[in-house]
């Protein structure tokens, strides 16, 4: 989760944190974000858990 911060300039970093999409959290998940990172898992055979 990355809050809205505007910038004038591109940035090289950003304050954020790691969130487990839950039931509970995806409520507040970008939907482009969420089902890009769901393809991105599948491609990569990735198994966070």
């Amino acid at each position: 989760m990355v809050s809205r911060d505007l910038a004038s300039a591109p940035r090289k970093d950003t304050a954020g944190k790691w969130v487990v999409c839950t039931p509970e959290t995806v409520k507040v998940f970008s939907a482009a974000v969420y089902f890009f990172a769901r393809e991105l898992h599948v491609a990569t055979k990735c198994r966070w858990a």
